[in-house]
């Protein structure tokens, strides 16, 4: 199968990426689904969708390492994306979350993958329902 001709968007330090991506939200919770949901990815990138997001509260954490399954070898093709959970939002835990992430999540992506990691948030912080009454 051939990659498709997505319409791709420059960013202001000059980077191109893809304007339709994958996100990871939902995938890697349940193992039995862990094959099928690697083989979706690895067909999104083979379509041209190389712009993949992800975090560390997907699956709490499994579905980064199911984006280390799926990117096998084709790191250099993609624009990934992660961000940190609630937990970490403060100036001192994302700090904290960047330098320790590799180890401390058992990643199947190499420290160098996530060394060189194209972007990385913190989460919007939104008003839950709870604090909304």
């Amino acid at each position: 199968m051939s990659a498709t001709a997505i319409r791709r968007l420059e960013l202001p330090l000059g980077e191109s990426i893809p304007v339709l991506g994958q996100g990871t939200a939902g995938l890697g919770e349940d193992s039995e689904h862990w094959d099928a949901e690697v083989a979706a990815l690895q067909l999104g990138l083979d379509l041209g969708m190389t712009l993949v997001e992800t975090g560390e509260m997907y699956g709490d954490g499994a579905a980064e390492e199911l984006v280390g399954d799926a990117l096998d070898g084709r790191r250099n093709d993609v624009f990934l994306v992660t961000k940190v959970g609630p937990a970490h939002a403060s100036r001192h835990e994302i700090a904290v979350a960047w330098e320790q992430r590799p180890g401390a999540l058992d990643l199947h992506l190499t420290q160098e993958d996530f060394a060189e990691l194209d972007r990385f948030f913190p989460p919007q912080m939104q008003p839950g329902p709870a604090e909304l009454r």
